[in-house]
């Protein structure tokens, strides 16, 4: 069984900040690199900086409601950016799971190995 030492003070930007540093040690491009920053820094802008669940949740819709309906790249590339980070941070154990089932209606969810 994995044990996990969990910080007290862990936040969301900390968690972002790891998950930028392994997506770097991956050697992606830097493109993607900086795509992954500019979404992720755009959602913390607005998010209370927590890893609280039922907080994501609703910062998550509000952030993706806010996003004019101009094309599907608009919505797609925070998406796909944000859902790495979050299905990330559910397998890390940081958070205890992350859905995306109300945002595409597809069910996609990451849960938290009992």
């Amino acid at each position: 069984m994995r044990m996990k030492m969990v910080c007290d003070d862990r936040t969301l930007a900390k968690v972002s900040n790891e998950f930028l540093a392994l997506k770097k040690a991956q050697k992606v491009r830097e493109r993607t690199l900086n795509d992954y920053k500019k979404y992720i820094d755009k959602f913390l802008e607005q998010s209370q900086n927590s890893l609280d669940v039922d907080v994501l949740k609703i910062e998550i819709l509000e952030y993706f409601a806010d996003i004019p309906k101009t094309s599907p790249a608009r919505f797609n590339h925070p998406y796909q950016y944000l859902h790495a980070l979050f299905a990330w941070a559910a397998k890390q154990d940081y958070i205890p799971y992350f859905s995306t089932s109300s945002l595409t209606g597809t069910g996609d969810s990451v849960k938290k190995k009992s």
